[in-house]
């Protein structure tokens, strides 16, 4: 062994927990609601590099396994491709939808224009008025409700008001 090889039992553990650890996010940020799309592709790569330096670590090692170097960067490879194929086949849904729900609310827009300038200037259509009591207890609850929940629903209401604001 030279002095710049790393050990197989490292090696091991440094494919398996990458792997892991790397299959588990492909398979579960598949909305990116975990983590951005920018995020997601920089940890993905680094725990890809991780993968392949510990595969052909432990493959240069035999004689009969140097023709096979190659492989794990093939299976990186294909399950980019295939998570790739997934976010275009996601996308082209998503604009299936958009179109459709552009289609339905040209209809609904020139079937019901004026009516809603109409509502929002009479009275009857008014909200009553909240009271200051009445706000921030409802203020106090929510923000009870996201304390209380765990790690995911506070991600998810920072991610909504990053949003909408």
């Amino acid at each position: 062994m030279s002095k710049y090889q790393i050990p197989e039992s490292i090696a091991a553990l440094l494919v398996y927990y990458s792997l892991a650890t790397w299959l588990i996010l492909v398979s579960n940020n598949r909305y990116y609601l975990m983590f951005r799309f920018a995020t997601c592709l920089m940890v993905w790569s680094c725990l890809s590099v991780k993968v392949w330096i510990g595969a052909t670590s432990i493959l240069c090692r035999y004689e009969q396994t140097r023709p096979y170097l190659v492989a794990p960067g093939i299976a990186i490879a294909l399950i980019w491709m295939s998570r790739l194929r997934a976010d275009l086949q996601l996308a082209r849904q998503h604009k299936r939808r958009k179109r459709l729900l552009k289609r339905a609310s040209d209809v609904l827009n020139t079937a019901c224009q004026g009516f809603l300038s109409k509502i929002q200037t009479d009275p009857a259509c008014c909200l009553p008025e909240i009271s200051l009591d009445q706000l921030s207890n409802r203020i106090t609850r929510g923000a009870r409700n996201i304390q209380e929940g765990d790690a995911l629903v506070t991600r998810f209401f920072g991610r909504y008001m990053r949003l909408t604001y």
